[in-house]
């Protein structure tokens, strides 16, 4: 009799081992043929083959399979072209600018242009087609919607497309395979399929198992993830298996160790069941990357009594752990499974080439021309000459090279050498000629014919080879190889396009060549099978460790549940259930994540470190299956439930010789204990000297800088500029009035203050916004003002009582101002692009409207005035210290209350850059305080922020009683009147700072994204003193 069972058991239930030893059995008697072993991932198909080869001599064939595999053995007789995912993107394209031309689309038309919606169409339509749905199922079983249907009707059409090009993509070959499987025996030789290590089924590997089933080979199922949980999925994977006819067997086995027992009990209600031990620990540090580092640390320790790298397993639950990951075993000098592997669009043989490319479409533009100049390997200007050409550049006031040959050929003094001008005349010619080359349409042949041309143009592989002579670099060598293979072959898959798309705009075929690169990775260090596992929560099933780190474990980050997108999501889970759509609801990904992490923490044989990082604010908290874990151990008042190590800062810098790790940490620790006076070996100060000649002193040259820089006298080395003739320089560059944010630059950092406002250090800017926030916040505030100065008058009538309002009978003016306002400010509604961002725009501020509105009246407010300025035509002056000190600038809105108070409100985009008191009596922030000021004829009582993302309005400062405010920012009279005071003394403090040369690196505000981070490296300096 066929047998259809499926033995549910225990983590690592011994069942396992006897359909191991089964299928070897079967292997030493030449029957490797009679058996399918399927497994879920390619890392434990790997594991497996190798735990196979091991085991058995002279083995020719093991028969290991994903189910995906599986696909492939049915189709290996199949000669369809399975398209990529470029590919589908640009068929996708094709059929949405049909659908839309022949007006089939009406909710999806106005996004066809929106970066990254072919994109979202190619996922949605994948996840249709891998629940194995067909057009007219779909078409049938969806809503009577537009958001449905027309996905419907794109999908469908795809599908046509595919269909009279007689192609397919990767989901397409699932229906075929079930369909052939229905038709023909591909497996006449098998007497025995196992399934191990499954607790779900994707849609396409239940049908290949409905098909299975009606064979005569016996079909046997372990499923090693029975707990004392509730499983949702698992549940539902046991009744579709009944129903398809399989038997369960329930396997009584006895859990082997405690982490065994700990992935049994997590997610049930029971608590306090195991006694805290030495085996399981806790690591706490303020940033990835030394929660790793203290991961390594313990790594090399138990390598050093012997234990295996490959019995040890990292489990990275965060992907931005990666690039730490990598970096940390490069120091530490231990080798890790997995490739070092970059993203080869971000190689940088690949952006030069496209700059050349985006020279073109941008018609050689004051970005492009110099980003071309700074080439190292399609070079065109001298290596020593690129920085000088480059500022020459940048300080001429072009946008193009039709402009530059106009600065050229007028008579304006432009302060450089008759040499320096025909040198830069020449790499115009030269950029000249590249850009003639290329047509803004052609063919996708003669485009990959043009990049050829220039790899072969500038010997592109005898400048690696010179770069590599010049470095010595064997890494960089290898990745600039790699990176022509790679895109030489990108370029060889293009070719395919041509078959049913010939002619293409030069700017459409960057777009597809950039989907390509994006498919694309170049490794720079191969992984090592020998080293540490790395492994995910998904490839990790089955991979048992002696030691396991799982790291990331933080709230913010893990579980990762909210996987969604704008079709796919909670709120559409019942209509697209009711498609068939294999869909889970927030409940039963977190079932899935929480079954992934108890078979993990049941996949450890020896040690368990659980890790996570808190940020250096300390305020990131653990995940919640962190909590869930400790919650099943004893707690005991005098000591913790778990051992945690909780690493700070100072572990960068080791106490003692023998905690050394690596040749940084060395260099670290002579320096810390040689500065503290330890007493050192000099034969270790020889050593290092012979391993690092120069080293040292380098260091002590620096230290000497920062030693000065940090004393009590102020000079060069704190910013401070003390030359008469820079001095006259700087009084002479005041303004003859000054606006707030002039004066808040220098507060929240003088240094910024003195590289942007005086010196003018530009940020060179490799890619450009289209659009910028500062353009959608003036059409915001045009918008409001024109908005507020209609129904001003219905708004006072409403608040007095003597009249209505209804926001609603606005929103068709309102659309009017929001059109009118966005072509004044250069959207256009011809373009898919702008049209989006004036819809998010009528959608942003009929939120914040209706609520701002609503939130006026019901204070008793009337939007009293608007956009007013102050210090133009009529002088406003900061009195101070017997000085006037002119100020100008302009203020949102005024809101009066009705009983002749006046409050002045700041708009805001969003939340960020909202200020308190404190910022205020710190100098840090002065607009408020100062709107206050410069209303001198008003009795203000407040100031306040409205916040167009979500509509509120934020009362930063009040006068008692007249603003009913709570906390720090309400204000009694004096605090009032010392807080105003308080603005006049920081104002003329900042000015005199400023005319004394005074520009240390001390920051009140210091941004991350600050483009002269490098240059004053305040935040390495934060990083060491705490």
């Amino acid at each position: 009799m066929v047998k259809r069972k499926v033995y549910l058991g225990n983590f690592n239930n011994k069942k396992k081992e006897e359909l191991i030893n089964t299928s070897i059995d079967k292997l030493n008697n030449n029957r490797g043929n009679e058996f399918y072993y399927i497994l879920p991932n390619g890392e434990l198909l790997r594991q497996y083959r190798q735990y196979f080869i091991d085991k058995v001599e002279q083995v020719f064939e093991i028969n290991l399979f994903t189910f995906d595999d599986i696909v492939n053995r049915i189709l290996e007789d199949d000669f369809t072209q399975i398209i990529d995912n470029p590919t589908k993107n640009l068929i996708l394209k094709e059929v949405l600018e049909h659908l839309s031309v022949a007006g089939k689309l009406s909710y999806y038309k106005d996004f066809i242009e929106m970066p990254g919606f072919i994109n979202s169409i190619n996922d949605i339509v994948g996840d249709i087609k891998r629940s194995l749905i067909y057009p007219d199922e779909y078409l049938d079983r969806c809503p009577i919607k537009s958001f449905y249907l027309e996905m419907g009707l794109i999908y469908s059409e795809y599908e046509k497309a595919l269909s009279e090009l007689k192609i397919s993509d990767r989901e397409g070959s699932y229906f075929k395979s079930v369909d052939l499987l229905k038709t023909k025996n591909f497996l006449s030789d098998v007497k025995t399929i196992i399934i191990d290590e499954f607790y779900d089924f994707r849609p396409i590997e239940l049908a290949i198992l409905e098909q299975l089933i009606n064979s005569d080979i016996d079909i046997i199922i372990n499923m090693p993830f029975k707990s004392q949980s509730k499983s949702i999925i698992l549940d539902n994977t046991l009744d579709l298996l009944m129903n398809l006819g399989f038997e369960i067997e329930n396997i009584k086995d006895k859990v082997r160790n405690q982490f065994e027992s700990l992935g049994e009990y997590l997610f049930t209600n029971e608590e306090e069941l195991f006694e805290a031990n030495d085996d399981i620990n806790i690591i706490n540090a303020p940033t990835p990357f030394l929660e790793l580092r203290k991961i390594f640390e313990e790594i090399k320790r138990y390598h050093k009594t012997g234990v295996d790298l490959n019995d040890i397993g990292i489990i990275i639950t965060n992907p931005n752990y990666q690039e730490p990951l990598h970096k940390i075993s490069s120091i530490e000098g231990i080798p890790i499974s997995t490739n070092k592997a970059n993203p080869l669009k971000n190689m940088p043989i690949t952006r030069e080439l496209l700059n050349i490319i985006e020279n073109r479409m941008a018609n050689l533009s004051k970005a492009t021309l110099i980003n071309r100049i700074k080439s190292n390997y399609f070079v065109i200007c001298s290596e020593s000459q690129r920085d000088v050409y480059e500022i020459i550049l940048r300080k001429m006031n072009f946008q193009d090279i039709d402009d530059l040959k106009d600065i050229f050929n007028s008579n304006e003094e432009l302060n450089i050498s008759i040499e320096e001008m025909e040198s830069i005349k020449e790499i115009i010619q030269s950029t000249k000629r590249e850009y003639n080359e290329i047509s803004l349409q052609d063919t996708i042949l003669n485009f990959n014919k043009i990049i050829k041309s220039i790899f072969n143009h500038y010997n592109l592989q005898n400048n690696i080879l010179n770069i590599y002579r010049e470095t010595n670099d064997e890494a960089l060598f290898l990745r600039d190889l790699r990176t022509i293979n790679k895109i030489e072959k990108v370029i060889e898959k293009m070719e395919y396009l041509r078959i049913f798309k010939d002619e293409i705009t030069l700017e459409d075929y960057y777009y597809l060549l950039i989907d390509y690169l994006e498919e694309e990775t170049v490794v720079e260090i191969q992984g090592n099978i020998k080293g540490i596992h790395i492994l995910n929560p998904t490839n990790s099933r089955g991979s048992i460790k002696d030691i396991i780190f799982i790291t990331g474990l933080s709230q913010c980050s893990y579980p990762s549940i909210d996987k969604t997108n704008y079709f796919i999501n909670d709120y559409n889970l019942k209509d697209l259930k009711a498609i068939g759509m294999d869909v889970y609801n927030y409940g039963e990904r977190l079932n899935n994540e929480g079954l992934k992490f108890a078979s993990i923490v049941a996949s450890c044989r020896s040690k368990l470190y659980l890790s996570y990082s808190t940020g250096q604010d300390d305020i990131t908290i653990k995940s919640i299956f962190l909590d869930e874990l400790l919650s099943l151990f004893k707690k005991d008042d005098n000591k913790p439930i778990i051992n945690e190590v909780k690493i700070n800062l100072d572990y960068l810098v080791k106490k003692s010789i023998d905690d050394v790790t690596n040749y940084d940490d060395l260099t670290k620790y002579l320096l810390n204990s040689y500065f503290k006076g330890d007493g050192i070996d000099t034969e270790i100060f020889k050593q290092y000297n012979i391993l690092f000649p120069g080293k040292l002193k380098k260091i002590n040259n620096k230290i000497t800088s920062e030693v000065n820089r940090y004393q009590d006298i102020y000079d060069e080395y704190r910013g401070v500029l003390k030359d008469g003739n820079i001095l006259e320089d700087i009084e002479s560059s005041k303004p003859s009035k000054f606006s707030i944010s002039y004066l808040e630059s220098y507060s929240k950092c003088p240094y910024f203050f003195m590289l942007n406002n005086l010196f003018k250090t530009e940020e060179m800017k490799r890619e450009y916004e289209e659009y910028s926030p500062i353009d959608i916040g003036k059409l915001y505030h045009d918008v409001l003002s024109k908005y507020y100065r209609i129904y001003q008058n219905d708004i006072e009538n409403k608040v007095r009582g003597i009249g209505e309002f209804s926001f609603a009978s606005t929103i068709n003016t309102l659309k009017d101002l929001i059109y009118r306002s966005a072509e004044e400010n250069g959207l256009k509604k011809d373009s898919n692009k702008d049209m989006l961002t004036i819809e998010i725009v009528i959608k942003r501020l009929m939120n914040f409207l209706e609520k701002d509105i609503e939130k006026t009246i019901n204070d008793n407010r009337i939007p009293y005035d608007f956009e007013i300025e102050f210090g133009g035509k009529t002088p406003f002056y900061v009195q101070v210290n017997n000085t006037k000190i002119p100020m100008f600038g302009r203020i949102d809105r005024i809101d009066k209350f009705l009983d002749d108070d006046y409050m002045a409100i700041d708009y805001k985009s969003s939340t960020y850059g909202l200020m308190d008191v404190d910022n205020m009596m710190s100098g840090l922030s002065l607009q408020l305080p100062v709107y206050i000021l410069s209303q001198e004829d008003k009795h203000m009582v407040a100031g306040a922020y409205s916040i167009i993302i979500n509509g509120e309005t934020k009362v930063s400062i009040g006068l008692d009683p007249f603003v009913g405010l709570r906390g720090k920012g309400k204000l009694s009279q004096e605090g009032w009147d010392a807080l105003m005071d308080i603005t006049k003394e920081n104002i003329y403090n900042i000015i005199s700072n400023i005319g004394q040369g005074n520009f240390q690196v001390r920051p009140l505000e210091c941004s991350s994204y600050c483009i002269y981070k490098d240059i004053c490296r305040y935040e390495d300096l934060v990083e060491v003193e705490e």
